[in-house]
């Protein structure tokens, strides 16, 4: 074996070792969801960073496909500010021993007021980017994607209560811990149990509702396979899809 043949094995089996290697917790940030839930979570500054260690710089490099470019106009807000969300695909690519690996995803974020268009932008392609990096393992975060990105909080958030599992959700409300999650009527994501603001009850919440719409269930009006017996079941919000955007990407100062 040629010592420059020896030097691209010993890169590779590198940079496989550092992909393999646990993420580090201190890297790993909590921010509340939907519902009360703690979502785990990179930071996009971060997750360069480790790109950067792990491939080389100059190995990788990323490119939003702008031309495909989404913005979905949501209702309004009750304080009346302007909603939408933004979907952007983001194509990254690789070099690990000569080969050029190519990996893509879209990012989504949601935005409130015209003032935040261009921060949502922004975030779009961050979000996009960490999905893509994801692919390659642990290091990037793989198993954060894990049952929704949700964990419970290790501690108190803004002195809110933390997060309660499921599990625990039922046997505080005396439901029975076999119960089966319904599929939401409207899109047919997973619906999860969520505490009542005056804490009162549960009822069950689809993941999408912030961005399709979508009507939460009666903890009554779900048998325990899950099977939705209730006779009201809510129709998704109407939304206008594919609208033209006022924020030129040229702009943006990236």
């Amino acid at each position: 074996m040629t010592k420059k043949e020896q030097t691209t094995k010993k890169k590779k089996q590198s940079v496989k070792g550092m992909l393999n290697k646990p993420l580090p917790k201190n890297a790993i940030k909590q921010r509340e969801g939907g519902g009360g839930m703690m979502l785990d979570y990179l930071e996009g500054w971060w997750a360069i960073q480790n790109a950067n260690r792990i491939f080389g710089i100059g190995n990788w490099s990323y490119e939003p496909v702008f031309e495909q470019m989404k913005h979905i106009i949501l209702p309004d807000t009750k304080k009346g500010k302007k909603t939408g969300l933004y979907i952007i695909p983001v194509v990254l690519k690789v070099d690990i021993d000569g080969n050029e690996i190519v990996r893509s995803d879209i990012g989504t974020t949601q935005y409130y007021g015209e003032e935040s268009k261009e921060m949502a932008i922004k975030g779009c392609v961050t979000d996009a980017l960490k999905r893509c990096l994801r692919t390659f393992g642990e290091q990037f975060g793989l198993l954060l994607y894990d049952k929704g990105d949700t964990t419970s909080p290790t501690t108190k958030i803004q002195g809110k209560k933390p997060y309660q599992s499921q599990t625990q959700l039922m046997e505080k409300f005396g439901m029975d811990i076999k119960q089966v999650s319904p599929k939401c009527p409207s899109c047919g994501a997973t619906m999860t149990l969520v505490s009542r603001k005056d804490g009162s009850g549960l009822f069950w919440s689809c993941p999408n509702w912030r961005t399709k719409g979508c009507k939460g269930l009666n903890v009554d009006d779900v048998d325990i396979n899950g099977d939705v017996t209730g006779k009201k079941i809510a129709k998704p919000v109407k939304k206008e899809d594919n609208v033209n955007d006022d924020v030129k990407v040229e702009d943006l100062p990236f």
